[in-house]
C-alpha cells in the first residue's frame, strides 16, 4: 500500500493517476537520491509525513510536490495519510525490529506498486508492467514474511501461558495441601473436650500441680499399715 501499513489505500485510484498526468511521476535518472536532495527545500519537510516519504518513498515526492501546487485538497488529505502511516509504523516499532522492518518494507513495495499502476494508467509500457509483477512477487514475500512474524509470536505466547498453567496447576496442588492440613487441624481441636478435666485448664488453676504433689508425697510414703499387731 501507499499510505497505510497493512490495508489498501485509495492513494492511487483517488489521484495518483491525475497526478502522472500533471507531474509525469519518474524518478531522474541518477535516482531517487536527487529527488530526496531537492526536497530537503520543500516548506513541508517538518511534517512526519513528509519525512517518512523522504526517506523510504522518495518516487512519491515529485507527486506529494505536483499536489501541493496544484490540487491543496488533494495534497493535505496525502498528507494526512502519511502521517497516519507514521503513527502505525510506530506501533509496529514498538512490538519489535523484526515486525518494524518488515511493515516498513510492505509499506515501501506498496507504495512502489501504487506508483507504477497510476504509469500505467497513463503511459502502458512493457518494462512498468515487469517491474509490477516483480514487485507483486516482492510484497507477496514480505506478507509471508510478516505472517511467520506473527506466528511465531503466538507460538510464543501459547509457550508462556502453559507454563503459567503449570505453575497454576503446581500453586493449585500446594494450596490444596494446606488446606487438607488446616482441616485436620479444625477436626482436631474440635474433638478436643474444653472442661474441668482439661490439662490446660487444670494447669491454670494449679489443680495440675497439686494433683502431681499429692501423688508425689504417696509415692515416697509408702503404703500405710492399719490395726492393732497379734
Amino acid at each position: 500500500m501507499l499510505l497505510a501499513c497493512v490495508r489498501p489505500s485509495s492513494f492511487a485510484s483517488s489521484f495518483a493517476a491525475d497526478s502522472a498526468r500533471g507531474a509525469d511521476i519518474s524518478v531522474p535518472a541518477n535516482g531517487p537520491a536527487q529527488v530526496a536532495g531537492e526536497a530537503k527545500s520543500e516548506p513541508t519537510a517538518d511534517e512526519a509525513g513528509w519525512k517518512l516519504a523522504q526517506q523510504h518513498l522518495p518516487e512519491l515526492l515529485p507527486v506529494l510536490v505536483y499536489l501541493r501546487d496544484h490540487s491543496p485538497e488533494r495534497y493535505q488529505r496525502a498528507i494526512r495519510e502519511l502521517d497516519r502511516a507514521v503513527k502505525r509504523l510506530e506501533t509496529q516499532r514498538r512490538r519489535g525490529p523484526a515486525f518494524y522492518d518488515v511493515a516498513l518494507r510492505q509499506w515501501q513495495v506498496r507504495g512502489q506498486i501504487d506508483l507504477i499502476k497510476a504509469r500505467l494508467k497513463v503511459r502502458p509500457e512493457a518494462g512498468d508492467r515487469q517491474l509490477l509483477l516483480t514487485q507483486m512477487q516482492n510484497l507477496r514475500e514480505i506478507e509471508l514474511e510478516r505472517l511467520r512474524l506473527d506466528r511465531d509470536l503466538v507460538v510464543q505466547r501459547e509457550a508462556a501461558n502453559a507454563q503459567r498453567l503449570t505453575q497454576a496447576a503446581q500453586l493449585g496442588e500446594r494450596l490444596n495441601r494446606q488446606r487438607n492440613d488446616l482441616d485436620r487441624a479444625i477436626e482436631r481441636l474440635q474433638s478436643e473436650p474444653v472442661d474441668a478435666t482439661t490439662p490446660a485448664y487444670q494447669k491454670a488453676i494449679g489443680g495440675q500441680a497439686n494433683s502431681s504433689r499429692a501423688a508425689k508425697r504417696e509415692s515416697s510414703e509408702g503404703p500405710q499399715i492399719t490395726g492393732k499387731p497379734e
